[in-house]
């Protein structure tokens, strides 16, 4: 796809989002009895907190689930201009042993077209309970397909961020529906109670040539993981460096924002 100087859409984004950050993370309903999995609300308090402590934004892909489990305290977050909600399924694939058939048999996890439908507007309606129209999205596990997208679209959903890449260059998937790419190293490998150092180390060493690349990143930082790292120090320190290095953040459904401007497409 080109715009209308014939510069390419990857061209075209790097010149535009040149030092821009996405900060995001996904926030589940409890998905075990471990301490982390029953405090990840809590987490994401302290996360948010650190957000405007540091005048920055992020953006939080919630289960709906969690968000019925928690509807008093997410809406504390539900109007704040430095902090997204966005869609990530309504109950994170909780039975496995279906999904994990089901991606035997298809190639897909997330399921049929009729199972992610009604796990789609759950996770709408839920939202819709505290006042929010579902603008980003965000499949569990990252494994949204063409059926989602589809769904999306039809549903109004405005940008999806399903898929990790090395680089920033985003595509639209269906329509106008905007598929923007994780770019950090991934942090579910971090566990509690061992030592991490190496990863810190391995994601430091990633954003300082990113940093001087002044390349845009997309983050996906889980409160969670980020707690068990080290209580939030690194999260902080994160952000700090960007700061230190000018990089402007916006949220992921700031792209609807940018997107023509950086385009200048005929859609």
């Amino acid at each position: 796809m080109k715009n209308k100087e014939g510069e390419s859409v990857f061209n075209s984004f790097l010149k535009w989002f040149r030092k821009f950050a996405v900060i995001t993370g996904d926030v589940h309903h409890p998905l075990s009895n471990d301490y982390y999995d029953l405090n990840e609300h809590l987490f994401a308090e302290e996360y948010v907190e650190i957000i405007g402590s540091y005048n920055v934004c992020c953006t939080l892909f919630v289960t709906g689930k969690e968000i019925l489990l928690q509807s008093e305290f997410f809406k504390k977050f539900a109007f704040k201009n430095n902090v997204e909600l966005g869609g990530h399924t309504f109950n994170a694939f909780k039975h496995k042993a279906f999904h994990i058939m089901y991606y035997a048999l298809t190639g897909s996890l997330y399921g049929p077209l009729l199972y992610q439908r009604k796990d789609i507007l759950r996770t709408f309606r839920a939202f819709e309970r505290l006042g929010i129209k579902i603008i980003s999205w965000r499949t569990h596990s990252l494994a949204g397909d063409h059926i989602t997208y589809k769904l999306l679209a039809n549903y109004g959903t405005k940008v999806v961020s399903d898929k990790r890449l090395c680089v920033f260059a985003p595509w639209f998937e269906i329509g106008n529906l905007l598929h923007v790419p994780i770019t950090s190293p991934s942090d579910t490998i971090i566990r509690p109670n061992k030592d991490n150092s190496w990863w810190k180390e391995m994601f430091f060493n990633w954003l300082e040539m990113q940093i001087s690349n002044e390349m845009p990143i997309v983050f996906l930082l889980h409160p969670k993981r980020m707690k068990m790292l080290d209580d939030f120090k690194t999260f902080e320190r994160t952000i700090q460096i960007l700061l230190d290095n000018k990089y402007k953040f916006i949220r992921i459904m700031d792209f609807i924002k940018y997107v023509p401007k950086a385009f200048n497409l005929e859609l």
